[in-house]
């Protein structure tokens, strides 16, 4: 699955934190490879979900619906 990066980007301003922040929860590399676009596991996804106290279908990216 694909994290949205507008929805990241969107999530850590409202809760005043950095990327950065995220290392306590999650690696620097994986954090990079979230901000890049690439697949991450659904374990990976539920990690930063719960660092950021949201849901995991909140962060996912939408790919193919036409809305």
């Amino acid at each position: 699955m694909r994290i949205d990066r507008q929805k990241l980007d969107l999530a850590l301003a409202e809760q005043c934190k950095s990327a950065r922040d995220l290392r306590a929860t999650l690696s620097a590399t994986t954090i990079s490879r979230i901000r890049q676009g690439r697949e991450v596991g659904t374990r990976t996804a539920g990690k930063l979900a719960r660092a950021l106290d949201m849901s995991v279908e909140q962060l996912m990216k939408q790919e193919g619906r036409n809305e």
